[in-house]
């Protein structure tokens, strides 16, 4: 009966687009809309703090690198400001205005002492993903090596390579997390990559403790397994 009531509330409340989703994912099993509908919340739910803590990371990562370089007035220094994609330094001045309406520039939020800490945990992701498009200048060798110590043997060559990379699979990582947000299926994504992704770019932060931190406080792998032994393709 519970079943009938919730398949009865998907109908009404998802389109015919997004029921199409779910009744081509897993094709050849014999799982029900309920059941696929169940899963997916599953899964949304245990990326939903995943991605939330892999983005703490990765933004206390860059703020302390770019305080290391600009000491004195970090996120507000002129340098730094200019240096950024004009996206961003829209972003910043966004999220100043929303703090202060009557700050205009970077300087004027310096001389009225709004907390760096509060400004950085208001951008957003791709805010952050930005910092890896290769058009950007603050990813070359000092930043990047401060970054990500475990890459620093890397050559320039190897260094614009694996920069690239990490945009890309960032890049992966926000649009999935769009998705998840929005409440659209996922089981029809790569999941497990994403999950992969953010594993592999935490590791390259080089800090052992964030590492098991990271992965101890995530379930994904709990329900990426219970997922793959219900559709009858566990891996051996």
């Amino acid at each position: 009966m519970e079943k009938n009531k919730i398949e009865d509330e998907i109908r009404i409340f998802f389109s015919e687009a997004r029921l199409l989703k779910y009744n081509n994912v897993f094709e050849g099993t014999e799982l029900e809309l309920t059941e696929k509908y169940t899963l997916n919340k599953e899964l949304s739910e245990s990326f939903l703090g995943e991605i939330a803590l892999f983005e703490i990371f990765i933004r206390n990562a860059i703020a302390e690198i770019v305080h290391k370089k600009y000491p004195t007035y970090g996120f507000f220094h002129s340098v730094f400001f200019s240096s950024l994609k004009g996206k961003q330094q829209e972003q910043i001045i966004d999220v100043l205005k929303k703090i202060d309406n009557s700050i205009n520039t970077v300087r004027d939020a310096s001389s009225k002492n709004i907390s760096q800490g509060l400004l950085i945990s208001r951008l957003g992701l791709r805010f952050w993903v930005n910092f890896f498009d290769t058009k950007s200048k603050l990813m070359d060798k000092v930043y990047f090596s401060l970054l990500f110590p475990k890459l620093r043997h890397l050559n320039d060559r190897e260094r614009l390579g694996k920069i690239q990379e990490i945009f890309k699979q960032l890049d992966i990582i926000l649009i999935f997390r769009n998705r998840v947000c929005h409440h659209e299926i996922i089981l029809n994504n790569n999941y497990e990559d994403v999950h992969n992704h953010m594993v592999d770019i935490v590791s390259y932060l080089g800090n052992s403790k964030l590492d098991s931190f990271f992965k101890g406080h995530s379930n994904v792998e709990i329900v990426i397994t219970k997922i793959k032994k219900v559709t009858g393709k566990e891996v051996e």
